[in-house]
C-alpha cells in the first residue's frame, strides 16, 4: 500500500494544506496519514495540552471529508519533541508492508539536510514535495537532482497550482482584525461564504500572477458591511460624506460594496488602493478592472458554495482566463437581473462590454501581444516582429529577440511560456532549452526565436526573411526608449 505521511504544526490548518494533499493524492496513492506535531524541534511554542488539542481538532475538521485520509495524534501520544525520523520508525513498524511517502513543503525540502538523521529518513521513505511559491519551482527541481545524486534517495516533485498563503499570514493582525469583525457582525451563512471566497481567491491568485495574501485580505473584507440594512447603509453614507450617483442610489443591493471599501480603510487600516477597489467593485465590476478586482468579483460569484447551473464551467474557465470566466459571470448576472425586472447598474453593463471587446482579440493577436510585452518587460533586446504569412507556410508571424546571456535567453523563454500558459495557451513545440543559445517556441501561427547575442549574429535569421513585413515595436509597447542601462 502506498501511504502518504503529511506532518506539520497546522497552526492553523488552511486551504493550502488541503490543496497540496488533494493534488498529491490524485496521483494514485492509497491513503494518507496527517500528523500534527506535538512539540516542533525548530520552533518555540506553548506546549500545553489545550494547544495541541486545538490544532488537532482544527486539522481533523479540515480533512474530515477527504477519502482515505486520517488524522493521527501519534506524536502527542509518543511524547517529547517531534522528530520526523522517530515518527517514520514507528510507522515502518506499524505498517511493515506499506511504502511510505513523506510529504513536505518546498521550504522544508530545501532545508532537509539539517534535519535529524535525514539520511535515515531517505531510507525509510520517499520524499514528495511541491512548490509553496512560484519562486521555489526551479529551486526544488535543482535540489531534487542534487539530493538523488548525492544520497541515492527518491524525491518526487509534483507541479501543482501554487497557493501562496502561509500559516503566519493567516495569523497576521490584519487577517485577525477583519475575521473578528466578520464573526461578530455577519450571519453564520454570510461568514461561511466570506471564508470560502477568501480561500478560493487565494487559490486562484498565483495561477494568474497575483499575490495570494492580498487576494485573501480583499476577499475577507469584501462583505464587511453586509450586515447593515438599506437604511443603515444610507445613514452610513450620510455620516461619512459619501455621495452616491443616481444609478447607485437606485441599486440598494450594491450599497455594501461602496460602504465596505470606506469601512475597510477606516476600521481595518487598509491603504492598498487595489485592495480597496476590489472591495468597491466586487458586485458591479467596472470598465478597465485590475486583475485583483476581476479576481475578487469572480471569486465572489463562483466560490465553491455556489451551485447554480454553469458555475462548474466558470470555475474550470477561471483556471486559464479570468476575463473569459468573468464575462460568463457578467452575462449570467445581467440575464438574471433582466428576468426579474431588477435595477441594472450601468457599471456592470460597461464592464461586460469592455470584456467582450478585449476578448474579441484573436488568439494569434493574443500570443503576439503577450509575447512581445513579456520580452520587452523582461529586458529582451533587438525585438523584431515579422509578418511572414505571405512568404512561408511555417507560421503567420515570427518574433525574434536577443538575450544578453544564456541564462537570460532561458529566462525570457520561460517567462513567455508562463504568461501564455496563464491564458490557456501552450506551445506546440519547444527546442533549444538545453544550451540556451537559440530557444524556439512554436505556437503554430506565431514562432518565437530567442537568441543569445552571438548566435543571433551568426544565424542572421532576420536576413533570411528580409521580404517579410516588419511590425513596429511601438504597436505593442508604449515606451520604446533605449534600455541599455537596464541590462
Amino acid at each position: 500500500m502506498k501511504t502518504v505521511v503529511f506532518g506539520g504544526t497546522f497552526d492553523p490548518p488552511h486551504e493550502g494544506h488541503r490543496h497540496l494533499l488533494q493534488s498529491v493524492m490524485a496521483h494514485g496513492y492509497d491513503r494518507a496519514i496527517v500528523i500534527p506535531v506535538k512539540i516542533p524541534p525548530h520552533k518555540t511554542r506553548d506546549t500545553q495540552e489545550d494547544d495541541f488539542a486545538r490544532r488537532l481538532a482544527l486539522t481533523e475538521k479540515m480533512f474530515a471529508d477527504m477519502e482515505n485520509v486520517t488524522v493521527s495524534d501519534l506524536e502527542n501520544r509518543r511524547g517529547g519533541k517531534s522528530y520526523t525520523v522517530d515518527t517514520l520508525r514507528i510507522l515502518n513498524e506499524r505498517y511493515p508492508d506499506d511504502k511510505l511517502y513523506l510529504l513536505v513543503g518546498s521550504d522544508m525540502l530545501l532545508s532537509i539536510e539539517k534535519w535529524r538523521s535525514f539520511e535515515e529518513i531517505f531510507r525509510r521513505a520517499s520524499i514528495i514535495s511541491a512548490a509553496r511559491r512560484v519562486s521555489d519551482i526551479s529551486k526544488i527541481h535543482e535540489y531534487k537532482d542534487y539530493l538523488e545524486k548525492k544520497y541515492n534517495c527518491s524525491i518526487i516533485i509534483y507541479d501543482i497550482d501554487v497557493v501562496e498563503l502561509s500559516s503566519s499570514q493567516l495569523r497576521s493582525p490584519m487577517v485577525r482584525k477583519i475575521d473578528r469583525h466578520n464573526r461578530e457582525h455577519l450571519s453564520p451563512d454570510r461568514y461561511a461564504h466570506v471564508l470560502r471566497v477568501a480561500d478560493y481567491a487565494a487559490q486562484l491568485a498565483p495561477i494568474h500572477g497575483l499575490d495570494s495574501y492580498r487576494a485573501y485580505i480583499a476577499a475577507l473584507a469584501h462583505d464587511c458591511t453586509k450586515y447593515m440594512d438599506d437604511r443603515a447603509q444610507l445613514e452610513y453614507f450620510e455620516k461619512n460624506g459619501i455621495r452616491l450617483t443616481a444609478d447607485e442610489l437606485e441599486t440598494p443591493k450594491i450599497y455594501h460594496q461602496i460602504s465596505g471599501a470606506h469601512f475597510a480603510r477606516k476600521r481595518f487600516g487598509i491603504e492598498d488602493g487595489d485592495i480597496l477597489n476590489a472591495v468597491r467593485y466586487h458586485t458591479t465590476g467596472r470598465e478597465g478592472m485590475s486583475r485583483l478586482e476581476k479576481l475578487i468579483c469572480l471569486a465572489d460569484s463562483i466560490e465553491p458554495g455556489r451551485d447554480y447551473p454553469g458555475a462548474d464551467m466558470m470555475r474550470q474557465t477561471a483556471r486559464t482566463s479570468l476575463d473569459r470566466a468573468l464575462l460568463m459571470s457578467f452575462d449570467r448576472l445581467i440575464e438574471f437581473i433582466k428576468q426579474r425586472g431588477l435595477n441594472m447598474n450601468e457599471k456592470t453593463l460597461k464592464a461586460r462590454d469592455y470584456l467582450r471587446k478585449e476578448l474579441t482579440m484573436t488568439q494569434t493577436e493574443q500570443i503576439l501581444d503577450t509575447a512581445v510585452k513579456t520580452i520587452y518587460k523582461k529586458k529582451g533586446r533587438e525585438i523584431q516582429i515579422l509578418k511572414v504569412e505571405d512568404i512561408t507556410v511555417m507560421a503567420d508571424y515570427f518574433i525574434i529577440c536577443t538575450g544578453m546571456s544564456n541564462t537570460q535567453v532561458k529566462a525570457l523563454a520561460g517567462d513567455v511560456e508562463f504568461e501564455l500558459s496563464k491564458q490557456g495557451i501552450e506551445p506546440l513545440h519547444t527546442e533549444g532549452y538545453g544550451n540556451s543559445t537559440w530557444v524556439l517556441l512554436d505556437y503554430g501561427s506565431v514562432i518565437i526565436h530567442i537568441f543569445y547575442k552571438d548566435a543571433r549574429e551568426y544565424y542572421k535569421l532576420e536576413r533570411l526573411w528580409a521580404d517579410a513585413k516588419e511590425l513596429a515595436l511601438s504597436d505593442f509597447v508604449k515606451d520604446e526608449g533605449d534600455k541599455t542601462d537596464e541590462i
